[in-house]
């Protein structure tokens, strides 16, 4: 669904840095808005103006949705000679062989490739996807000329590679991309459209809760009890049982008035697809790193040195993960391993 719209959205020319949203793009903002309703709801298109009031919406996070995917970094290949000549793939893998292990590990590579619609293709483009992490160490390091030990420098790591999105050219993998932003931005709505719905389910338990708590202490001063606590024992108890319920009571007019109607649940909507930007981002970042990962603040040490610019995407609510676009080729997946042959080596 969102791959055929999109193939034609992306489909148009690009447009200039100061062109307005382009006719090519405009035309196709009525299947927009539809792909978008039916992944939300159908029941969106019931809202009062619903095309006119989802327009402006579907059409900044169209225009946020093109340049984002221009956004992603150049490719690099990815194979194990890699690791010896490009700087990124030596910094993002601490061994060679970790090439290997992440192209053999991929199952979306092996699908790929072993689809017969690909049996011309022995190179895939895809997203190798990582984390990164930095923690502080002691080492040496030439300062003023002179070497100095247990100097708190900063060692970065990359871990937890994924290899995904494999596709036949640049063309399909930002196609694939695109259509993974355009969903991210969907769910992000139909979680705070959940996120409502459980807060009014909570709400609505805590003043069932505070009612039953009310009505008992009512009762224990009416019953025998009141034979044995002293005059007002539970007075402020209740004083505060009832500022808590009057609190929740408001609460729950407040979450149930947010999705009381269709137009409700739109307006929610629109409220992320206006400011895609709040949830997904890509942010840019140099590095400067040498070959056993520190960062290298000057020009001293006289030691290779990895530089680079580190792409991270930013998912609101999530950590960042480090994204790299890459070129497989066939010949460079190994093959499967046997896994007989796999446990004999460890008995």
């Amino acid at each position: 669904m969102f791959f055929d719209f999109l193939s034609r959205f992306f489909g148009a020319s690009e447009p200039a840095a100061t062109e307005p949203f382009p006719p090519q793009l405009a035309a196709l903002l009525p299947e927009a808005m539809a792909l978008v309703a039916d992944s939300l709801d159908p029941r969106v298109r019931l809202a009062a103006g619903y095309p006119h009031v989802l327009e402006p919406a579907v059409r900044r996070s169209l225009i946020f949705l093109r340049a984002l995917t221009l956004e992603l970094p150049a490719p690099r290949r990815l194979a194990p000679q890699a690791w010896n000549t490009d700087p990124a793939i030596n910094a993002f893998f601490a061994r060679r062989d970790d090439v290997t292990t992440v192209l053999g590990r991929s199952e979306a590579l092996r699908e790929f490739f072993d689809d017969p619609a690909q049996g011309a293709v022995e190179e895939a483009w895809g997203i190798l996807v990582f984390r990164r992490v930095e923690r502080t160490v002691l080492g040496m390091a030439l300062e003023g000329g002179l070497l100095r030990q247990d100097v708190a420098q900063t060692q970065v790591s990359f871990t937890d590679h994924q290899l995904i999105l494999p596709a036949a050219n640049h063309a399909g993998l930002r196609l694939a991309v695109g259509a993974r932003v355009l969903q991210r931005l969907i769910n992000v709505a139909l979680e705070r459209i959940e996120g409502i719905h459980k807060r009014g389910l909570r709400l609505a338990d805590r003043k069932a809760f505070l009612a039953t708590r009310r009505r008992r202490l009512a009762a224990r001063a009416r019953g025998l009890e009141a034979l044995v606590d002293p005059p007002g024992a539970h007075a402020e108890e209740l004083q505060a049982l009832e500022a808590e319920l009057r609190e929740t009571e408001s609460g729950l007019g407040v979450a149930r008035a947010s999705l009381a109607t269709v137009d409700d649940f739109l307006a929610q909507v629109i409220e992320v697809l206006d400011h895609p930007e709040q949830y997904i981002r890509f942010t840019h970042t140099p590095l400067r790193l040498d070959r056993l990962g520190v960062k290298a603040m000057g020009d001293e040490g006289g030691g290779a040195v990895n530089e680079f610019v580190l792409t991270e995407i930013h998912l609101a609510g999530n950590e960042p993960r480090g994204l790299a676009v890459v070129r497989c080729a066939r010949v460079d997946i190994p093959p499967r391993e046997d896994p007989l042959e796999a446990a004999a080596r460890y008995l």
